[in-house]
């Protein structure tokens, strides 16, 4: 077996080549390859240790997966095409609960059906700062919708807009609801008086801080709120958005 491999035709490896192969045709590979130092593809470049670099373009057909989600950090410099974001809806939901995971930051959930609905936010290490989730009311109803942290202690902190303007009046209403220092639910309630359900009601929650890991934790502003919400009347005054 010789420690390298030089063709400009073609070269099939079947076992394995321990220093490397250089090839002006075509290399396939009958089991896997491995690199100790790096790969560049498009030019005789040193792309550096346990590097990739890629002149052209990249195609996966299956999934990509990039470091560790959960300690790793990553950037994109170029343009960022065909990104979809996951789409939650309660009307497919058979359950009247909803536990999201970290692994869901970043989805829109629906609140799009007239039943009664919880939805508990995940708990919030020191890896999972940034999870986001946007929350809107696309279907009104007289039935509670909730969103609450996962532990008693693990606070809501900032406020949401609290808007009124129905057709044809040339009064409106126009608040700014802010979280109090102990909030673990924010509330979405057609029928309730001060609560801001109306539809098209939008709330955005993002975690800031590591929350507790059980029931009765230290007092700890977890999840930053923003938004808006739509109140029942003009007398609405918000105050019982969250509680």
């Amino acid at each position: 077996m010789a420690d390298y491999v030089s063709s400009r035709t073609g070269a099939e490896i079947d076992d394995a080549v321990t220093n490397g192969t250089t090839s002006s045709g075509n290399v396939i590979a009958g089991g896997y390859g491995t690199f100790v130092g790096g790969v560049y593809v498009g030019a005789n470049t040193d792309p550096g240790d346990d590097n990739l670099v890629v002149d052209g373009t990249a195609s996966i057909k299956g999934n990509l997966t990039i470091g560790d989600a959960n300690t790793d950090a990553h950037s994109i410099n170029g343009i960022l095409t065909g990104f979809r974001r996951e789409v939650i809806r309660q009307s497919a939901d058979d359950n009247t609960a909803l536990p999201l995971t970290v692994a869901q930051s970043g989805a829109l959930i629906m609140l799009d059906e007239d039943e009664a609905y919880t939805i508990t936010l995940p708990a919030i290490t020191a890896n999972d700062l940034g999870v986001t989730y946007e929350f809107i009311e696309t279907v009104a109803s007289t039935n509670l919708r909730k969103i609450v942290t996962k532990y008693n202690n693990d606070y809501f902190v900032g406020g949401v807009t609290n808007t009124f303007d129905a057709i044809g009046d040339t009064d409106d209403l126009k608040t700014f609801v802010s979280t109090g220092g102990t909030d673990t639910t924010i509330s979405f309630d057609d029928d309730l008086n001060n609560c801001g359900g109306g539809l098209g009601a939008r709330v955005v929650l993002t975690s800031v801080l590591t929350g507790n890991t059980g029931a009765g934790g230290g007092a700890k502003l977890v999840w930053a709120v923003s938004g808006n919400t739509i109140a029942k009347e003009l007398a609405d005054t918000g105050a019982a958005i969250f509680s």
